[in-house]
């Protein structure tokens, strides 16, 4: 999969007001508008595999942040941008159904 992920941070008492985290700062949430935050916010490409055995799920997810974000990919049009990644993480999930 591939999409794009806006990181909104809420005021609280430890900071001075509510911001976006962008690809490359922070920005405050009065200075600039959603769908500004949405094109300067990175891409990320995830690879999963899921398993199901009866009644339990297993998954695996590793989600990668890439180095273009989504205005830079409206702006050039070019897919190979996608593949420049900077970091990943990986997460695994396990499910019990009930019924």
């Amino acid at each position: 999969g591939l999409g794009p992920s806006v990181l909104y941070v809420p005021a609280t008492k430890t900071n001075d007001g509510a911001y976006y985290v962008l690809k490359d700062n922070e920005k405050n949430a009065s200075e600039i508008t959603f769908t500004d935050a949405l094109m300067e916010s990175p891409l990320y490409l995830q690879l999963g595999l899921g398993l199901e055995i009866g009644k339990v799920g297993l998954r695996v997810r590793y989600l990668f942040e890439s180095d273009s974000t989504m205005g830079n990919f409206i702006e050039t049009r070019s897919s190979m941008d996608l593949f420049q990644l900077t970091s990943g993480s990986l997460s695994l999930a396990l499910s019990l159904k009930m019924f």
